[in-house]
This record gives structure tokens, sequence and C-alpha cells, in this order.
């Protein structure tokens, strides 16, 4: 449940067991996958949002600013308009930081953290099914680890790069159509 603040600051072993507990059997896969994506929305939509303000604001925002930068100093600007300039620009770039940071706090940091305490949980429930259903004893548990989660890990690293990677081609084709022209 996603509308109390409890849940940000929920422990991997809470994790795991509301993994448990939102598992049946004979869930479809799909069901099984939408039970376990569902709560980690919240993580996703704050992530993918910081994620893609960090890319717009490297390639819009910076690219305006020194422009306009430029500009000023070719038109010969006073200092208090180029000391402002200079300050919307430190702005600008600290802003685009901290969403950096929060982009991979929540895409990279949390989910990760979660995914992992869910996967845990679901691989702990499949090894005891296999033991039922074989009838001997429960595959090693390290085996089924030592191929999934690191697997799962390095690609979740990559997930708070991928907004900032597609919002910066937009805008960086955005600046080249509009001030070199769509033929460009």
């Amino acid at each position: 449940d996603l509308s109390g603040a409890s849940w940000w600051f929920q422990s991997t072993a809470e994790l795991e067991e509301d993994a448990l507990r939102r598992y049946k059997n004979g869930s479809t896969g799909w069901q099984l996958m939408k039970s376990q994506i569902r709560p980690l929305r919240a993580y996703v939509l704050i992530g993918v949002t910081a994620s893609a303000l960090q890319g717009l604001l490297g390639t819009v925002g910076r690219y305006m600013i020194l422009r306009t930068i430029i500009r000023a100093l070719q038109n010969g600007a006073s200092k208090d308009v180029l000391a402002m300039l200079s300050l919307l620009f430190f702005l600008v770039a600290l802003f685009e930081g901290i969403c950096s940071v929060a982009a991979r706090q929540m895409l990279a940091g949390n989910m990760t953290q979660a995914l992992i305490a869910r996967h845990n949980a679901l691989m702990m429930k499949k090894v005891s099914q296999l033991a039922l259903i074989t009838k001997s004893s429960p595959p090693k548990l390290s085996t089924i680890y030592a191929a999934d989660v690191p697997r799962l890990l390095g690609f979740v690293r990559y997930l708070s790069l991928l907004a900032c990677g597609i919002t910066s081609m937009i805008g960086g084709l955005a600046i080249v159509a509009i001030f070199l022209g769509i033929s460009a």
C-alpha cells in the first residue's frame, strides 16, 4: 500500500514478507509480475521524472543560459546582469546534479533494494516448490542466486540513465532544429 509514508521506510525483511504474502499458488506470471511491480511505481515515477529533468537541464538549460551569457558579453551587459546570469547557470547545474542523484537513488538504489527483496522471497518459494515437485532435496539456492541476482543488479543500475538519455537526445535535437533550422 503506497498510501502511507511507512512504505517508504520498510526494511528488506518487511519487503520480503510482503512479497511472500502477495505470492499465491497458481498465479500466472503476469499476475505475479503486476503484484511485484505495483508497489514500485512511486520509485519509478519519481526516478524517471528526475532523470528526464536532468537530461533536459543538461542539454537545453545549460545551452540556453550559456548562449544568453555569450550574447550579454557581446552586447556589453552590466556586471549585475552577468552576475545574475552566472547565478542562474549555477542554479541550473545544481538542480541538474540534484536530479541526477535523486534519479540514481530512486531507480538504482531504492528500487534495486525492493527488487532484490522481492526476488529473494520468490526464489525461496520457487526452491521449496521445486523440492515438493521433484520430491528430492531442493536445488542449492546459491546456484540460483549466482546467475540471477548479479544480472538483475547490472540491469537496474543503468535504468536511471534511460530517461536522461532519451530527453537529452530529444532536447538536443530540438535545440538544433530551432536554432539551425529544420533542414539542418
